[in-house]
């Protein structure tokens, strides 16, 4: 069980001597007045006190540090006493005023900055209890560094804030090397977050030093069984049921139900967390999404008006255009009907000029809208080249350029993570490694429970479904309706243009290429 700890301090030890009084002999009468020093009788009170707390006889308890604060009302040890004897019959509150009691009269009292961080902690004020530990740490006098560390990881553990919790009991154990609690409560941590070899190393750790329990030998059992040493998992599961035959650890090893053992139970409350993270990132990154998708303000054809559109329909729907193409010295050209709305480079004939063709207007669908150097100009240029005479020796016809693929190889650069099969690994292994669901996982390889894992196997950790592929209908727009991706990431990642043409067949990548990677 993890629990924060009190510093006690000179509250353990019962004082004594601290009246002194002489009389004369066989008389019984006082030479002098006696003496009494304050502070060491308030002091012993308090250790009566927190002896009659600990049997539970809490009027004894209350009593002596009644007594206390009457020998020394202003020692911060009276109060931070009253304090924990509040904190035991329940009183929050005037435990929370005897801690601040107490550091009214001593704001740098290490003791009691400890076990008013415990206390913060215990109420779920889980950043002022850090900021309490970590100023009772930082007092150069304060010998309890490794324990105060030690309940700010146990703090933290409360928080959810894992790898600071496993950084605190790293410090703990560089004060304290031989501190059994804390190697056991980093072990289980390294445990239930997948660290085996850490996990590992901390349990041998417990053994050089020694210590031997239910509790050690369960964990150091089990961790071995994740990493594939079934031989030493063996071995340690056999000792813990010959040495302690009735502990619950050897219950639930012989059993072999392990999910019910503190460290499975640790470990499922850190992926529950670890996926609740995951989706509130998720939620935060569609609401970042859809912040972008701004008004934009364009002009239509035809209207002079500033009208709204969402971004995704910036462009006309149906445009009207006719445009000539620009001439250049020394050529002839002929005048041809383009179908895009930005004057584009047209092609340049050596043809005479002879029959003006009849200017016409087009009207095409968005879709359609694409630069003269398409297959759109194509069938006019195979029609002009037809009108030119055979001795025409200078006539340029650059042949159009097709724009419908991107201009580098995504598709084929970007790769699935996997992880490859190690000596005892299983599907549930790969899934807690990598903090996946079973039926993800199993999915995306094509795989069922009963499924037999081979050594140097890969298996793939997302989902290797990355493209959609283009059928009849498609568009970009509604590829990113349909995927949830913002449109210009889409064109971003595919290094499309919006009004690109899309061809049966061709696959559309629908993740981000740069961060598709574990």
């Amino acid at each position: 069980m993890l629990r924060l700890l009190l510093v006690c301090g000179f509250f353990t030890v019962l004082l004594t001597g601290c009246v002194q009084k002489s009389t004369y002999n066989n008389s019984g009468k006082p030479v002098t007045l006696s003496r009494v020093n304050p502070i060491e009788a308030a002091k012993t009170r308090i250790a009566l006190g927190l002896q009659y707390l600990k049997v539970g006889e809490m009027s004894s308890a209350k009593f002596n540090l009644e007594k206390a604060k009457t020998f020394a009302p202003k020692l911060p040890g009276v109060h931070t006493a009253f304090a924990y004897y509040f904190q035991k019959v329940g009183e929050n509150e005037l435990a929370e005023q005897s801690y601040i009691k107490a550091l009214g009269f001593d704001s740098n009292d290490p003791d009691a900055l400890n076990n008013y961080g415990t206390f913060l902690c215990k109420v779920g004020r889980y950043e002022e209890a850090e900021a309490a530990l970590l100023k009772a740490i930082n007092i150069p006098s304060y010998l309890q560094v490794a324990q105060s560390y030690e309940n700010a990881a146990l703090c933290a553990m409360e928080n959810k804030k894992y790898e600071k919790a496993k950084t605190f009991f790293s410090q703990s154990l560089e004060h304290g090397a031989l501190r059994a609690n804390t190697l056991v409560n980093i072990a289980g941590l390294s445990y239930a977050m997948g660290d085996y070899r850490d996990a590992q190393k901390y349990a041998q750790r417990l053994s050089n030093i020694g210590v031997i329990s239910p509790r050690v030998l369960m964990l150091r059992s089990m961790t071995e069984l994740k990493l594939g040493n079934i031989t030493q998992s063996k071995k340690h599961g056999t000792t813990l049921v010959s040495m302690y035959v009735k502990s619950p650890q050897a219950l639930i090893y012989l059993s072999k139900s392990f999910e019910n053992s503190e460290f499975e139970k640790l470990r499922r409350v850190y992926l529950k967390h670890q996926y609740q993270a995951f989706k509130d990132q998720q939620k935060e990154d569609r609401q970042t999404a859809s912040s972008k998708n701004k008004i934009k303000k364009i002009l239509r054809p035809g209207n002079n008006k500033v009208q709204d559109v969402p971004a995704e329909q910036s462009q006309p729907e149906m445009v009207t255009v006719n445009q000539k193409p620009q001439q250049q010295i020394g050529a002839t050209t002929s005048e041809i009907d383009t179908t895009t709305t930005k004057p584009k480079k047209s092609l340049i004939m050596t043809q005479p000029r002879t029959n003006k063709p009849t200017r016409r207007s087009m009207v095409v669908a968005k879709a359609d809208v694409e630069p003269v150097e398409t297959q759109q100009s194509q069938p006019i240029a195979k029609q002009v080249q037809t009108k030119q005479p055979s001795n025409q020796t200078n006539a340029r016809t650059p042949k159009p350029e097709l724009k419908t693929k991107p201009k580098s190889n995504i598709t084929k650069s970007i790769q699935v993570p996997f992880h490859i099969v190690e000596k005892g690994q299983g599907m549930y292994d790969i899934s807690m490694k990598y903090n996946i669901k079973m039926r993800r996982l199993l999915k995306w390889n094509g795989l069922n429970e009963s499924s037999t894992l081979f050594i140097g196997r890969k298996i793939y950790v997302s989902d290797p479904n990355i493209f959609h592929v283009i059928n009849e209908g498609d568009t970009l727009y509604g590829i990113s309706l349909k995927y949830n991706i913002l449109m210009d990431k889409l064109l971003q990642w595919n290094e499309l243009t919006p009004n690109a043409r899309l061809i049966n067949g061709q696959k559309i990548l629908i993740v981000n290429p740069e961060r598709y990677t574990l």
